[in-house]
């Protein structure tokens, strides 16, 4: 992988012909498509690792709001 002046790099993928030929047919840019599909799958993953990173967290708060209730409880008049 070559990195150019812009900060990015310059990859070599290999795609369905007859897919790149109707991307292409269509004015579809590849790589601000792959861009933005990595964007969205590596932001999709790093939510679920930050979830199974704090699940006990997250439940061990869910007990202590069961069993306690919340701070302002008593103060809400609805």
């Amino acid at each position: 992988m070559a990195e150019g002046k812009t900060g990015k790099t310059l990859l070599e993928v290999e795609i369905d012909a007859g897919l790149a030929a109707e991307a292409a047919a269509r004015g579809v840019d590849l790589s601000a498509t792959l861009e933005e599909a990595l964007t969205r799958l590596t932001a999709a993953d790093q939510g679920a690792e930050w979830r199974r990173r704090n699940t006990p967290a997250l439940e061990a708060y869910d007990r202590h709001i069961e069993g306690d209730g919340l701070w302002s409880d008593g103060l809400r008049t609805w």
